[in-house]
């Protein structure tokens, strides 16, 4: 299934997919609210200023998970290219896997229209290694309006994978199953 929607969507949802998500597996009871890759590294760290990306192997997951954990930084355009040559390099290993988009540590990403475009002409490009590999999308966010504005981004563009939009990654805040239209608040 892929992502078929207007530029200015895939625009929003390239500035999710830039800013920050862990595996959440069918019964997710993985404490990420440290928001710290937890486990083995297999590719990373790499700190590209606005955000910090790492591709982790935990033995508590089925899945390796890609962590993108925003800092409070702005983005400039070599960062973002930077960022997306990183999860390129993910995709090239053809492999299952989830991702955790932590925010937390943001209100708002930081992120210009240039750089909106790189990211939306990217995930064109990707369209088809994203859909058959990111197996499920988790995002940490600490405020509740943009948490809220992310849920209708999200419903809006029904992505193929699993999605968990909450405020914190306790035991608690992710025991529910997600689904791809079932997101917390």
């Amino acid at each position: 299934m892929a992502w078929r929607t207007r530029p200015w969507a895939q625009a929003a949802a390239a500035a999710a997919l830039v800013a920050a998500s862990s595996y959440v597996s069918s019964w997710c009871t993985h404490d990420v609210s440290s928001g710290a890759a937890g486990g083995r590294p297999v590719l990373g760290p790499l700190n590209a200023g606005f955000a910090t990306l790492s591709y982790d192997r935990d033995a508590d997951l089925p899945l390796p998970r890609l962590v993108v954990t925003a800092e409070r930084s702005a983005a400039t355009d070599d960062d973002v290219i930077g960022a997306l040559a990183f999860v390129s390099k993910v995709l090239r290993r053809r492999r299952p896997f989830s991702v955790l988009y932590d925010m937390r540590a943001i209100t708002l990403p930081t992120l210009s229209r240039k750089q909106l475009g790189l990211g939306v002409d990217w995930a064109r490009e990707q369209a088809a290694p994203l859909d058959a590999q990111l197996q499920c999308i988790a995002y940490l966010i600490r405020s509740p309006l943009v948490r809220a504005a992310a849920q209708v981004v999200i419903r809006f563009l029904k992505p193929p994978q699993p999605t968990f939009i909450g405020a914190c990654g306790t035991d608690a805040a992710l025991e529910a199953r997600p689904t791809p239209q079932n997101t917390s608040p």
